[in-house]
């Protein structure tokens, strides 16, 4: 097994099979390891490299994959099922071999993966922001023989077939010391983000992970997955009939029918009744930001329509975008019911949580405290309408020790808390974090009603540990808060009531502040004075846009 006896050339690109076919699966089948980074993942295109990664196993190779944040539910599954069965494997719960495991239909990654033959991990950006885009693979033979390549190809279908992607190649017997140098850098670089010491990021086995925490770095306001590169549908072959497909990265219908039948649909015709409802206005283009309720309404209506007439097609990836998006908001309410009914489940974690805040205050917190303040860091974004005198701010104040302390989570830490709120709740939130923290945490406040403020929150901003604003002045500072707000942020908005007018100026301006801000609450002893529209802005502030096709809820 040696890359010596291949012909390596210095480029490839994706046409003609280039990149698979002359490169990758005669490489793979003389390696004995592959090192693979990749921005975009998904199993297809894993199934392209088949031949050439059951010939690495078969040389008792190994394949490690370090992949971004951005993975399809489907395939993170069929990923986790491998170390399942690894599990199982290893403890001889079940007398299996890997003739037994290819009974199960496991897919050649997991297949790969039981067999110890393959490991997965994932990477994220330290500052929670940007995701993790690097994209190289490195190749050994057993002779210690090493190839790179990098490019813009990922290990997907578009990276690997359908998309025009190049990558270039070196290799480690090249006369050039610069070439070497170069090659040396990057199994260096590999040897640390797979070993999580690479500065700025955090690499986590994917045995360790559940898909809900990939969640949170895909975005809660973007649908994990659509936030992906998406790749130009490919209809089935000889397909007639009406389609919902991906096109430069958007939802498109489009209809192959030779006689252009939608044309005849008063609905579904351009210009037609759905147009500026569910399509751009003269277009089958479907619009930016519809909720993901109203989609599948879309979808639906369209599959009705189509029944006895025309054949009716989906791209699959886009009902599994719609599928992530129900999850990533149900999983909020599955959270929560945890939380609520089996509090046991958490017991391990409540501990940690308890003990990092009573190291980090001065005033311990009372128990319903405490338990309350871990709803709200589970949750991430909460609603609190304890009656007034119940301890909310201590609560929010219990939130922030544990999440400013360094020991939260992976991307957790939070630097300061932006308090939106009436301007006679100031003197209350900064006498609270002093009686909180005591000398353990000095406050370090931003004051917009401060006398000595001179309008610039960008001055104290990177030092602050609370930043004070009342929502009379949130259009004023509106535009700087958009620019220095980020996942470093803590967003409370106490006395909340004050903005429940849906189209009022200051809700707006609330509103925009949430896009990058991942641990938000909203505060209240008054949450429903008049009607259930005055918890309209709550749960927008919480959750955006996705609440609207979770409840229906509309302004009107």
């Amino acid at each position: 097994m040696s890359f010596l006896s291949l012909k390596i050339d210095t480029q490839y690109q994706t046409t003609d099979q280039q990149v698979v076919d002359s490169f990758l699966i005669p490489t793979l089948s003389e390696a004995k390891r592959y090192c693979r980074v990749s921005a975009y993942f998904s199993l297809k295109g894993i199934q392209l490299l088949a031949a050439g990664l059951e010939q690495l196993a078969c040389n008792d190779g190994r394949y490690q994959l370090l992949l971004s944040s951005h993975i399809s539910e489907t395939d993170f599954d069929e990923i986790k099922q491998g170390y399942e069965w690894r599990n199982r494997l290893r403890e001889k719960l079940q007398c299996q071999d890997a003739d037994d495991i290819d009974q199960k239909h496991l897919g050649l990654l997991a297949k790969l993966i039981a067999e110890e033959k393959a490991d997965v991990k994932i990477a994220f950006l330290k500052e929670g922001k940007g995701i993790f885009h690097d994209k190289f693979g490195l190749l050994e033979d057993s002779e210690g023989n090493k190839v790179l390549f990098s490019g813009s190809a990922n290990e997907s279908t578009g990276g690997l077939s359908s998309n025009y992607e190049s990558i270039i190649v070196d290799v480690s017997w090249d006369e050039s010391s610069r070439v070497r140098q170069r090659l040396q850098a990057e199994v260096d670089r590999f040897g640390r983000l797979w070993s999580s010491r690479e500065d700025g990021v955090i690499t986590e086995d994917v045995s360790d992970l559940v898909y809900e925490q990939l969640a949170q770095y895909q975005g809660m306001e973007d649908c994990p997955g659509m936030v992906d590169q998406k790749e130009d549908s490919q209809l089935p072959e000889g397909f007639e009939g009406w389609a919902f497909i991906y096109k430069d990265g958007d939802v498109w219908f489009i209809d192959t029918t030779e006689e252009q039948r939608s044309e005849r649909d008063r609905h579904l015709r351009i210009g037609g009744d759905w147009g500026g409802k569910y399509f751009k206005e003269h277009s089958h283009q479907m619009l930016d930001d519809l909720p993901y309720a109203v989609v599948e309404q879309c979808l639906e209506k369209t599959r009705k329509r189509a029944e006895g007439k025309v054949a009716f097609w989906i791209d699959p990836r886009i009902e599994q975008d719609l599928k992530q998006q129900r999850y990533s908001i149900e999983q909020y309410r599955y959270m929560g019911v945890a939380l609520k009914e089996n509090v046991n489940r958490f017991e391990d974690e409540f501990a940690l949580f308890r003990n990092v805040i009573s190291e980090s205050v001065s005033r311990p917190l009372k128990t319903l405290h405490l338990q309350s303040a871990f709803y709200m860091y589970k949750m991430a974004r909460a609603a609190n309408f304890s009656v007034p005198g119940a301890g909310k701010t201590a609560m929010v104040l219990g939130v922030f020790a544990y999440l400013n302390s360094g020991k939260a989570k992976f991307g957790e830490f939070v630097s300061r808390i932006l308090v939106v709120s009436p301007i006679n709740a100031f003197e209350s939130w900064k006498s609270e974090f002093q009686k909180t923290f005591g000398p353990k945490k000095k406050l370090r406040v931003v004051d917009v009603q401060d006398g000595n403020f001179d309008g610039d929150l960008r001055r104290r901003w990177a030092v602050s540990n609370l930043v004070l604003v009342n929502y009379e002045s949130l259009p004023k500072y509106h535009d700087q808060l958009i620019d220095l707000i980020d996942g470093q942020t803590m967003i409370v908005f106490d006395e909340v009531h004050r903005i429940k007018g849906v189209n009022a100026t200051r809700a707006t301006a609330a509103m925009d502040l949430c896009d990058k801000a991942f641990f938000r609450y909203v505060l209240t002893g008054t949450p429903i004075p008049n009607s259930y529209c005055d918890i309209y802005n709550f749960l927008h502030l919480l959750y955006k846009k996705r609440i609207s096709g979770f409840l229906w809820l509309g302004r009107s």
